[in-house]
């Protein structure tokens, strides 16, 4: 019997019950990884509109800082000069607290996206962590927007 070569039966390793898995190869990588690039999007989506929120906040207080100086200027030299240093405090401190709000909206959405990775490439590492659990991760992040804790901390 030990004369005989091997057989291909006998070459052949054991079969490892927990690497058997019911879905077709690559499939819960394309799985994950559209569910991976529905959230980016989600993400930039909703930073898009944070930023556009934070802009119309900016023209709306700099229209409103315009109409009042051209109220004052129609009054007294002595008035008109107060009144153009003020205006020009009130456009530089809209314009500090706009430019802080979206340097927060950005790093916030950095912080997110990176997040995202980190949470793919730990799936990516175990592939026994459960997709529904990082689905249930992703939950806790999306939660409206309140603009009010940025420009007034």
């Amino acid at each position: 019997m030990s004369d005989l070569p091997p057989t291909r039966w006998s070459m052949t390793q054991p079969v490892d019950p927990r690497r058997q898995t019911a879905t077709k190869p690559g499939s819960a990588d394309s799985m994950a990884d559209a569910w991976e690039k529905e959230k980016m999007a989600s993400i930039q989506e909703r930073y898009e509109r944070m930023r556009a929120i934070i802009d119309d906040w900016e023209i709306n207080k700099k229209k409103k800082a315009n109409r009042k100086m051209e109220r004052i200027e129609a009054k007294p030299e002595n008035k008109r000069a107060e009144a153009l240093q003020s205006h020009h405090e009130e456009i530089k401190r809209i314009e500090e607290i706009a430019g802080g709000a979206r340097a927060q909206a950005e790093k916030n959405r950095r912080k997110e996206e990176l997040k995202r990775i980190t949470t793919k490439a730990k799936r990516r590492l175990d592939p026994e962590l459960e997709f529904k659990q990082v689905g249930d991760m992703a939950a806790e992040v999306d939660r409206p927007f309140n603009l009010t804790s940025i420009l007034w901390p």
